[in-house]
């Protein structure tokens, strides 16, 4: 029984949170409102702090998203430069071989 569960891949778990005092029908219900709000023309009430927490953790993310993004560029980059760097040097090194 033992030697079975060496073979199994264990998933890594998945950020999911979860607020404590979050009512997401009372949330929906403010955002209706103030769509319909914006539809007759008047003021946008302020937003709710459950929306600045979501806004912020969605900003959050997008930033790790795109520094990720980022370093995969730099690091594609620097690996096309090095197989150009090494590619020169060795038809530098063929051509310097047999032209003496």
């Amino acid at each position: 029984m033992g030697m079975f569960g060496i073979f199994k891949i264990r998933k890594p778990r998945q950020f999911n949170p979860k607020f404590r005092y979050y009512d997401e029908h009372k949330e929906r219900l403010k955002e209706s409102e103030e769509r319909v709000r914006q539809a007759l023309g008047e003021e946008p009430a302020e937003p709710s702090e459950n929306i600045k927490k979501q806004h912020s953790v969605e900003r959050i993310h997008t930033a790790f998203r795109e520094s990720l993004e980022n370093s995969r560029i730099e690091k594609k980059e620097k690996t096309r430069m090095g197989l150009l760097i090494g590619l020169v040097l060795i038809v530098l090194f063929l051509l310097i071989h047999y032209a003496f």
